[in-house]
């Protein structure tokens, strides 16, 4: 999962930038103590990431093809979305890359004279991605069952990871604290300790 997640690193910024880009964000990435490392040992963050990794190169794939995304595509992003949740309750904004840019793009169509047929084809559009929908939630079911027990299990699911009310235990400072107790700039430090210097550059550049 996790080499697999370095390779669709590559293919997202080789769709954006170009292959240099791809070649860069898959050795930034490759070369992160965090991502290698857990990529050993870590049987939920590696494959989450890769799984949202997967949803977005779908997404890539469904706004080059918009207004009159694939059949296809649109399965695909519905499997990728539906793995994402079958890992963790946060899946669910797998698909949400998407609303940004067909925001910005209907803003701009309704501005022009005699956008109605462009509307309308952005309407079918949207309407082509449905099919996304009971797709996530079949493979949902199949890799997750117990959220698809009652209506309340999703909404557990949902609280429990926006509260984060497991005291995992986690060094911050030379001390070992309770993930619930970790101080407000324990993310931001986190961040700025363990990410390599090559990271850090590219992404000032």
């Amino acid at each position: 999962m996790g080499i697999a997640g370095i390779a669709l690193t590559r293919s997202i910024a080789r769709r954006i930038a170009g292959p240099r880009a791809g070649l860069l964000a898959a050795l930034l990435l490759g070369l992160t103590p965090d991502w290698y490392g857990h990529l050993f040992v870590n049987a939920k963050d590696i494959p989450f990431a890769t799984a949202m990794a997967l949803a977005l190169l779908w997404v890539c794939r469904v706004l080059d093809e918009w207004p009159q995304p694939r059949a296809t595509t649109v399965i695909a992003l519905g499997l990728a979305t539906g793995l994402a949740l079958g890992v963790r309750i946060g899946g669910v904004a797998a698909p949400l890359p998407l609303l940004p840019p067909l925001l910005l793009l209907g803003s701009r169509t309704a501005r022009v004279p005699g956008s109605r047929s462009a509307l309308a084809a952005a309407a079918s559009g949207a309407l082509r991605l449905l099919p996304a929908l009971p797709v996530a939630v079949a493979v949902t079911l199949l890799t997750w069952p117990w959220i698809g027990l009652g209506i309340d299990h999703f909404l557990e699911a949902v609280h429990h990871f926006a509260a984060l009310d497991f005291p995992v235990p986690v060094l911050f400072d030379g001390a070992v604290v309770p993930a619930t107790a970790a101080p407000r700039g324990y993310l931001s430090e986190l961040l700025a300790l363990e990410l390599p210097e090559a990271l850090c550059s590219a992404s000032h550049s």
